[in-house]
């Protein structure tokens, strides 16, 4: 009997440095475990409890923007490389989402900063157990990337993603959502950082990240 893998999205948009989210409207299949999953209201949706008899944490450690790329696995650099590229693809070219049209847009730039929060974020929601823009201590996007570094946060917003363990699959899920599609084509964002984290007995595996920055 073939299993069914649990899928969840996030997405956040912050401008101005206002403490409001866009929510993105639901998507087929995501509603929060237990039943087949998506995307909670960025920063409305109560972060879940690491769940008892769990596996032990992984092997990855906390990144910083000043960390060499080798101090993280290589399989994980490698996905999160692939996503770069396919989102650079989509803005190179046009899309729909959710009835607005974007035109082909500049490719994003990876920053070191970014990448640090986009990968303490995705290891931080696999070791902990939860799906959420929020951490449980309540450390939003923007407070994390400062934290990393990222200086110049007049916009930002962010892509949550989890379940699927390719990175043509975690992409195809964020451009088939609203939300998430146009964090991915707005032509204001300039920055990017990615991260990606997988947890053997976490609820949905593999958890991805995209942390956007404006100028």
């Amino acid at each position: 009997m073939r299993q069914l893998v649990p899928l969840m999205l996030g997405s956040f948009l912050l401008v101005g440095c206002s403490s409001g989210a866009a929510p993105p409207p639901p998507v087929q299949a995501a509603q929060p475990a237990p039943p087949p999953p998506t995307s909670p209201p960025a920063g409305t949706s109560a972060p879940q409890s690491p769940q008892a008899g769990s596996a032990s944490p992984p092997a990855q450690v906390a990144p910083s923007a000043a960390a060499p790329d080798s101090s993280w696995p290589a399989e994980s650099a490698a996905l999160e490389k692939q996503v770069l590229d396919e989102v650079n693809a989509r803005r190179a070219g046009s899309a729909t989402c959710g009835g607005r049209r974007f035109g082909p847009a500049p490719a994003l730039a990876l920053h070191p900063s970014l990448r640090a929060a986009a990968r303490a974020h995705s290891l931080d929601m696999s070791t902990r157990n939860y799906f959420d823009h929020v951490t449980p201590e309540g450390r939003t996007v923007e407070q994390r990337a400062q934290a990393a570094g990222f200086s110049h946060p007049t916009m930002m917003g962010e892509n949550i993603g989890s379940g699927r363990p390719t990175a043509a699959g975690a992409v195809e899920q964020w451009m088939a959502s609203t939300q998430h599609c146009k964090n991915i084509m707005n032509p204001k964002f300039r920055h990017i950082g990615v991260g990606y984290a997988t947890r053997q007995g976490s609820t949905y595996t593999h958890y991805w990240t995209l942390v956007f920055g404006g100028e």
